[in-house]
Formats: structure tokens, sequence, C-alpha cells
């Protein structure tokens, strides 16, 4: 009786500490800007999977294949197409992703607690093998472990999805582990998806893919505003100004807190390109996103509560490849 009381007592209190609100950016003080975008690109390296077997140009005896996930990857700061340049238009500074090779535009250093800030926009050109699918490009955040986990392109990480239609989804790149979110399961044919909602008092552990509550984006050609928040093991997601998806309680694989890592710019099929990318330390939320956000368990593991009704619900998704 007394070991039951105590472990209610510790889940009280665990509830209620996770629930605290955090301090927001007005009273925190202002944001010190780190600008990553320069013309050398000084602040990145790149990594270059395997070329599809219709890229043209490519050095002599440069391996290609149909199956890029199986090929042989060009590797570190390899890039003789320039899938990753700079442009000036307008006064500004353009990161170019052409799109043409799977790969990234990785930072050098690693970063956590940080707000993320960019516009982003698509180009007109698209590439095998996506040429009839959507168009993608996402920013990988909490980036850990070997180059080229996932399809001899990107390390294992968090996804903000790019993806056209899906903006700000979460995918967990490469088995790089799991996260909470607040939200509802949907089903659609054979699967099930947990949708992000807050309102919510359900929380879904997800391993693989969760979806935005709405996409905000804007059409084709127009600028887009992203903005990532992490702090501690929480990241949020926001596209034009609405909060998409908020992840809770982020772990990798092994179980240890996932809240630290560098940032990948996806190269996946698809022109795009970005300005004013810049990187802040997290002092807080803006008033104007923490008004749309809830954070926090109040399903917890009591003694005696099913699992089903608990926050241990686990969702596992497993993608038919790794072009979603």
């Amino acid at each position: 009786m007394k070991s039951t009381r105590r472990n209610m007592s510790l889940a009280f209190i665990v509830c209620y500490v996770i629930a605290m609100p955090v301090v927001s950016a007005a009273d925190a003080g202002g944001e010190k800007w780190t600008y990553l975008l320069d013309r050398d690109l000084s602040h990145f390296d790149t990594w270059l999977g395997t070329p599809h077997a219709s890229v043209e140009g490519l050095p002599e005896g440069t391996p290609q294949s149909s199956n890029i996930r199986d090929g042989t990857p060009l590797g570190l700061n390899n890039d003789p197409t320039q899938v990753f340049s700079v442009i000036e238009k307008d006064d500004d500074l353009l990161l170019r992703i052409s799109g043409e090779i799977y790969g990234s535009l990785i930072t050098k250093e690693p970063y956590d607690d940080y707000h993320l800030s960019l516009w982003k926009k698509w180009g007109d050109k698209k590439w095998a093998p996506r040429l009839q699918m959507p168009k993608n490009s996402g920013i990988l955040y909490h980036s850990h472990g070997e180059h080229g986990a996932a399809a001899n392109a990107w390390m294992a990480s968090f996804e903000f999805q790019g993806m056209t239609g899906n903006k700000g989804d979460l995918i967990t790149v490469a088995g790089s582990g799991a996260a909470y979110v607040r939200g509802r399961m949907e089903d659609a044919g054979n699967r099930r998806w947990v949708r992000y909602d807050s309102s919510s008092e359900e929380h879904f552990r997800v391993r693989g893919r969760a979806m935005g509550d709405s996409y905000p984006e804007k059409p084709h050609g127009e600028w887009n505003k992203l903005d990532l928040y992490t702090f501690g093991s929480t990241s949020v997601h926001v596209v034009n100004g609405k909060v998409v998806l908020v992840v809770e309680d982020a772990i990798k694989s092994d179980g240890t807190p996932l809240n630290k890592g560098q940032i990948q710019f996806q190269s996946e099929g698809a022109e795009c390109f970005f300005k004013e990318i810049k990187i802040s330390p997290f002092v807080g939320l803006p008033p104007e996103i923490e008004e749309q956000i809830k954070l926090g368990f109040k399903t917890c593991n009591l003694p005696g509560k099913s699992s089903k009704t608990s926050r241990d619900f686990v969702l596992r998704y497993f993608f038919p490849n790794w072009s979603l």
C-alpha cells in the first residue's frame, strides 16, 4: 500500500513539473541571432548520396544507380554538380538546393536549445526518382550518428517535414528514436496516423510519422516562413506563424534524451531556395506561439491504468521506402 501511494505521488509530481509553462521571449529578453548563410557556406559541410542513373554531367567513373539506396554515395564535401550553391537576387543571398542528388547541407556545429528561423520557397525543377511525387525537402534537426544512415543520404534525426501539402509534419529519420505528440488517432486505409491536436488530452508515442493539424503553406513560388523552436526534449514546428506540430519527450533509439545535434537541409528530388537562415539561443516562446500550444501530460502511467489510456501508447509506423 505504501509503495502504491509513493508511486502515485511520484507520478503526480512528474505530471505537475512537466506541465509547467515555459518563459515567453518577451519575459526572457531579446534573441541573439547568428546568420548561417554566407557566400562560402562556411557554416556547413555537404553530404551527397548515390546519384540516380539519370543524372548527367558527373565526372567520368562516378558510381550511379537506379536504386540510390544501394549504391555508393559521393560522400562528404564532394558536390561535383553544385547541388548546394549560393546565389544573389534582389540584394538577398539565397541558398539554392537543386535536389538532383539526394543528400544534405549539414551544419558543422551541433546545436541545442535554439530558435531556427528561415524563409523557403520551391523552384520549378524535379528529378528522378521523385518526378511523379510531391516536392520534398525538409529540415532535419538533432542529427546524430553516421552520415548516410537513411537512403545513403541523411543522418539519424527528427524531420521538420518540408513536403508540399505536409509542411511541418514530424518524421523520425533512420530509426532516430521516438517522441510524444498530443493529438488523436486517424485511420487512413490500412495505416493509422497520429494527428497533432493542441486541444487533445491524449499523447501518443510516435516512431515514424506524426501529421500536423493544418498546413498553412503558401502557393508555389511564394516564400514560406519556417520557425523551429527546440528546448530540452521539446520542439515546436511553426509554418507562417501557425503551430503545426509540437514534439515532447524526444528520445534516441537507445532511450536517452534527444535534445541536441547538427541541422541538415535536405536535397530530395526538388529544387528549392532558402534565405535569411538564422539561429538564436532559445530565450522562450513568443506569446503568439505560446498561446497556440499546451505542454505537459495529463494522461500518466498511474498504477492500475490501462496502457491504452496512458501516454505510453506506441504507434509503430513503418515506411515502405524513404521517399515519402
